[in-house]
């Protein structure tokens, strides 16, 4: 049989151990809503500019998830690309399996239906191999020089 003081001692030490983790929890939830703000939705960044409209920066992983997805696709790159109306275009760059085919328009509504509008890229370019830097990375830069280059 339990003593009353033991009995009061052991029911404050659970009202204690009771607020400690309240505290805790409300603690970790003012850290995740901080991060949350911090770090706002990743795919969709504000771009600074003005114009009545809302200008997107789009990032590539949605894009290059949904193409390097298709049979066909060997090795792919995305890249953004300066448009008028929404701040930036969507280009993807791509080389095909050797013995598969692929068209521009096959793959656009593939990553339409896989990842929606908002990842679909502008434009499809095709190439043999894409350039390279030496550390084996996927120089996007000479790709928009030979996009520019290209268009010129």
């Amino acid at each position: 049989m339990c003593t009353r003081p033991a009995r009061h001692a052991r029911l404050l030490e659970q009202a204690r151990r009771d607020r400690r983790s309240a505290r805790r929890r409300l603690a970790a939830h003012r850290r995740r809503r901080n991060l949350r703000r911090e770090r706002p939705h990743q795919h969709r960044r504000p771009l600074q500019g003005h114009g009545h409209h809302r200008r997107l920066q789009r990032l590539p992983a949605g894009s290059r998830d949904g193409l390097s997805a298709h049979p066909s696709v060997e090795q792919c790159a995305v890249y953004g690309e300066p448009d008028e109306r929404w701040g930036e275009a969507v280009i993807a760059a791509v080389v095909t399996r050797a013995g598969h085919e692929a068209d521009a328009d096959l793959l656009i509504s593939h990553v339409r239906t896989a990842k929606g509008g908002v990842c679909t890229p502008k434009r499809i370019d095709f190439y043999e191999r894409l350039p390279s830097t030496p550390l084996g990375k996927i120089d996007k830069k000479a790709l928009r020089r030979r996009a520019r280059f290209d268009a010129i």
